[in-house]
């Protein structure tokens, strides 16, 4: 039987759930899935931008800024075996 990947699921997200699970310490990266169906890793605590209007993800693959509504937020994984970019 496979470990259980741990994780954490919301029914709706808000900033602040979304900066106690992203932003805790020690720091582990995570996976955010988003309702469109997108998913972007979070390997540094710096690349991620929670207010109460918007959330940003400095996303450096891709060179671009995705901002999207904390209530768009479908759940937050921790990463298994990442390690966190420094």
């Amino acid at each position: 039987m496979r470990p259980r990947e741990r994780r954490k699921v919301c029914r709706m997200m808000t900033p602040e759930k979304l900066r106690g699970l992203v932003f805790r310490k020690p720091f582990l990266p995570v996976r955010i899935s988003l309702k469109s169906g997108e998913t972007y890793e979070v390997r540094h605590p710096e690349t991620l931008f929670v207010t109460t209007l918007a959330c940003v993800i400095s996303d450096d693959s891709q060179d671009v800024l995705v901002v999207f509504d904390a209530d768009q937020v479908t759940s937050v994984r921790y990463v298994k075996g990442a390690r966190a970019r420094k």
